[in-house]
């Protein structure tokens, strides 16, 4: 049993380690790039506008948010330029911080 529990274990780690090499290739990062715009939309429409789950019963008014809500996130961004406030600097995490400060 230790044997196959350590092969499973080997075979996760080999796994992991062929994905990040993969992860630095030019062609992984040109199609990353599209993903992280789309994961910054919906985490944008998940916070801002509450789509996590609907507040309605039945298909009609959950489209009917679901419209309006990619409405108000897609003028967003143009009303924000309307009053002249810039755009937000990508958050540097804590950890990084700490990185450069040593």
């Amino acid at each position: 049993m230790a044997t196959t529990c350590q092969n499973l274990h080997q075979a996760e780690f080999e796994a992991l380690n062929a994905a990040r090499v993969q992860m630095e290739t030019p062609s992984f990062k040109s199609s990353y790039r599209i993903r992280a715009g789309l994961e910054g939309t919906i985490s944008q429409a998940v916070h801002c506008v509450g789509l996590r789950q609907s507040r309605y019963i039945g298909l009609a008014r959950t489209r009917l948010h679901h419209v309006v809500s990619a409405t108000a996130l897609n003028v967003s961004p143009i009303v924000a330029w309307l009053d002249g406030r810039p755009r937000a600097a990508t958050r540097v995490s804590s950890f990084s911080r700490l990185l450069q400060a040593v």
